[in-house]
């Protein structure tokens, strides 16, 4: 039989996980986490382990309570149509090109004809999984999609702060139903929830036009209208999501992704538009420079990736035949809403298929949130010194192998109504097995790679579930699920692959902390699958002492020490500057630099940037790198990245006391791929986390490297990156030198000027107005060129 248990039970499942209060007894045994709404109340479905391990609630005391009031009898529904073999409704591709799977009938079907008896949910706890620093995980992975959100955007995936705007088609996700409008559940406080919903609601896809035949009356799905055998079912996200949909393929066909093309810069900027120098510095106060915006950019062009445009919903799709159906797809009406048998299944046979949300067990953990206080709420980053303070309710649903960290969700029908031998007083024996499709060539496909491009594929791998005896209709489906269960369902030694075991579900750089050959460079490319992590991304070996030469140089200009007073003694406002002479030793031309405070308050971060103010501190700097080693470097960069010659045209220090958030940006973009961003440490502090976040190729990934004395960090076109979280004990800093080094061409030398001339001060605009004249620190034909 089944309990219905009032919310005040719920709570402590959804916190706790398996330890019910007293009001609940005993350990259930098997937590199933459906909850089943109807309009008068709330139920939680547990199958208990006994009639007396739940005390009885007090109905005559309190009539009012839902505990009490009588579930909907199964028997009251009108019943769906019953075909014979029991196989009317199919799992098979969809009719929309690239949609995924779809739900098809084979029979002619009425109107109000019921194709799911009740809709079945459980609650989502937790909206910060795609804030940033889930270390070495995506941000929005693919299952999240399914997910039917509260409201727009709920769980915060596109706050991204990234400067130039990173488009869609950045994240090689699929949002799904992120816009979804319909299916929204109140709570009993009236406020809307997210919710996972297993069977048709994750399965159907949805039309907005005639093809729509599918609707929600009250807490079933009927068809709205006559059905034709062979058709897909089709019901409605709602208007909100199709607006997204046709909004994003428009764009689509109008601008190619090009926003990696510096034509495009070329095409639509006006460079004229960039202020001056000398505007900027002879309008404001010549001692005390508050930000002042340098328009700095054309925001990428908002252009749409093909996996979230592939919907194109205007078009009615096609009718399939019957025999294609039957071939193409697989069974899902042999089980009924109460996990029981509908028609006889022989041992061996299927008895039903449903698809798998591949999810990262991490995924399923709830961490604290810092957040920020004021207006802007967005939540910072995870706590993860208090470790999990709790587990999501789906986790209860998943099936998984201890060895890994890859957890499978499977989301056909009534899948998850089966029940368990686990703390069976009667001794049920299992009469089923779940194992991968092995007629489905993309499951067989998929179960070759690695786990992390597995969950990349989320939806597309099938499971059986197959009998181990002959079962009768009406006979309820029993799995064994281990004795290791306690949260997700424990699959059969057999069925995980080998390289699926002890496999950290993680994006892990490879070679990471290899140390460098003078002039060695290294790609940064992902361990489990050995492509780049993002297209221009290095580590550089540089001369033995490298680093320390540097930082000796920069001491004896008095730099250090004007960086522990800025870092340590708040000497600035946020974004503000000053123009400071270096200590040059006797003999030596005066030198000025300037010192700026960058967004200390909007970023909660404490960073200072010291670059050359005056001509001489701008040669001084580049003599110093040349006495250092900083020209075999260049010929490295220049000979191995595929130019002609490299001009070094920026040059400053990036000094660190702290650091809570900061913004992802590009420094170098839309140089036609001849601009570079080099970063090498002079100042390090002992035993800290890593220092430099890189955002990859696939936007949603995030990773962090630690900066190395006498190795560079080298960022090309596109290199998104942003100070890592940090916070440094006893006035330790950080300091880190970052250099812009590009092949100057005709074609990019605006695109140069734009990204130099931005909103910092810019001191050097003379550099690019006249090409003949610009200077070369490293070529083809004459080396290393940098000052003496």
């Amino acid at each position: 039989f089944f309990c219905f248990i009032q919310l005040d039970c719920f709570r402590p499942l959804i916190e706790h996980h398996r330890l019910l209060n007293a009001s609940c007894k005993k350990k259930a045994k098997q937590t199933i986490m459906l909850l089943r709404t109807t309009a008068t109340h709330l139920l939680l479905l547990t199958t208990c382990v006994t009639s007396s391990s739940i005390t009885a609630p007090a109905c005559a005391d309190d009539p009012k309570n839902p505990v009490c009031v009588s579930p909907p009898s199964r028997s009251t529904q009108p019943p769906p149509p019953q075909p014979k073999d029991a196989c009317w409704l199919y799992l098979a591709p969809s009719s929309i090109a690239d949609a995924g799977w779809g739900i098809y009938t084979t029979q002619n079907l009425e109107p109000s004809t019921v194709l799911e008896d009740a809709i079945d949910m459980v609650l989502i706890e937790d909206h910060y999984k795609t804030i940033p620093y889930r270390d070495n995980k995506q941000r929005f992975s693919n299952w999240m999609g399914y997910i039917w959100p509260k409201g727009d955007d709920a769980f915060y995936h596109s706050v991204t702060d990234a400067f130039p705007i990173i488009p869609t088609h950045g994240y090689a996700t699929d949002e799904g139903l992120s816009y979804a409008t319909t299916n929204r559940y109140y709570d009993e406080n009236n406020v809307r929830q997210s919710t996972f919903r297993p069977g048709l609601s994750s399965l159907m896809n949805s039309h907005n036009g005639d093809a729509r035949n599918v609707q929600r009356r009250e807490e079933r799905y009927v068809t709205s209208k006559e059905v034709m055998a062979g058709s897909e079912l089709f019901m409605h996200y709602g208007n909100t999501w199709h607006a997204v949909q046709k909004k994003r393929w428009k764009s689509q066909q109008k601008v190619p992704q090009v926003y990696q093309d510096l034509a495009h810069y070329n095409s639509v900027f006006n460079w004229t538009d960039l202020p001056s120098q000398e505007e900027k510095y002879n309008s404001i106060n010549p001692k005390t420079l508050h930000k002042r915006t340098g328009e700095r950019g054309v925001d990428v062009l908002d252009t749409y990736k093909p996996v979230e445009i592939k919907r194109k919903l205007q078009t009615k799709p096609n009718r399939k035949s019957v025999t294609w159906v039957e071939k193409k797809g697989h069974c899902l009406t042999r089980v009924n809403g109460d996990g029981k048998a509908q028609a006889s299944v022989k041992t061996g046979n299927v008895i039903t298929t449903s698809p798998v949300l591949a999810i990262a067990r991490d995924d399923l953990n709830i961490y604290e949130v810092y957040k920020k206080e004021g207006k802007n709420k967005v939540p910072l980053a995870l706590n993860f010194t208090k470790g999990v303070i709790g587990l999501e309710p789906i986790l209860d649903l998943t099936y998984g192998d201890e060895r890994s960290d890859l957890l499978l969700l499977p989301y056909g029908p009534y899948v998850h109504m089966f029940e368990t031998t686990e703390g069976d007083e009667d001794g049920a024996v299992a009469n089923a097995v779940i194992r991968f499709s092995t007629t489905d060539p993309v499951t067989q496909e998929l179960l070759k790679l690695h786990p992390l491009s597995v969950i990349n594929s989320t939806s597309k791998i099938l499971v059986d579930f197959v009998a181990l005896t002959d079962i009768s209709p009406g006979e309820p489906i029993v799995l064994d699920y281990g004795p290791a269960f306690q949260h997700e369902r424990t699959v059969p030694d057999d069925l995980y692959p080998h390289h699926w075991l002890n496999t950290p579900v993680e994006y892990i750089i490879q070679d990471v902390k290899k140390p460098l050959q003078p002039g060695e460079l290294q790609q940064l490319v992902w361990q489990h699958n050995q492509e780049p992590v993002t297209t221009h991304a290095y580590r550089l070996g540089l001369e033995p002492g490298f680093s320390q030469k540097l930082l000796e140089y920069s001491q004896d200009l008095g730099i250090v020490d004007i960086y522990k007073r800025l870092l340590n003694d708040d000497i600035l406002e946020s974004d503000d500057w000053y123009v400071f002479n270096a200590t040059t030793p006797a003999g030596q031309e005066h030198q000025e630099w300037f010192a700026q405070r960058y967004k200390s308050k909007s970023w909660s971060f404490n960073m200072h940037y010291i670059a050359a103010w005056s001509e001489s501190a701008r040669v001084s700097f580049l003599r110093g790198l040349n006495q250092a080693g900083f020209g075999n470097a260049l010929e490295s960069l220049g000979t191995q990245l595929e130019v002609d010659e490299l001009t070094c045209f920026h040059v400053s220090y990036m000094g660190v006391s702290h650091c809570e958030n900061s913004m992802m940006h590009t420094d170098v973009y839309a140089t036609d791929w001849k601009g570079f961003n080099i970063l090498f440490p002079i100042k390090v502090v002992d035993g800290s986390k890593e220092e430099l976040d890189i955002q990859a190729r696939d936007a949603n990934v995030v990773t962090s490297v630690h900066y190395e004395y006498d190795h560079a960090i080298v960022m090309g076109d596109w290199g998104y990156h942003k100070t890592s979280p940090n916070s440094f004990e006893n006035d330790e800093i950080r300091i880190v030198v970052g250099m812009y080094c590009a092949e100057m061409t005709l074609d990019n030398m605006n695109q140069l000027a734009h990204i130099y001339n931005g909103e910092d001060p810019a001191p050097f605009m003379n550099q690019f107005t006249n090409y003949d004249e610009r200077e070369v620190h490293w070529s083809r034909k004459g080396g290393a060129n940098l000052p003496e």
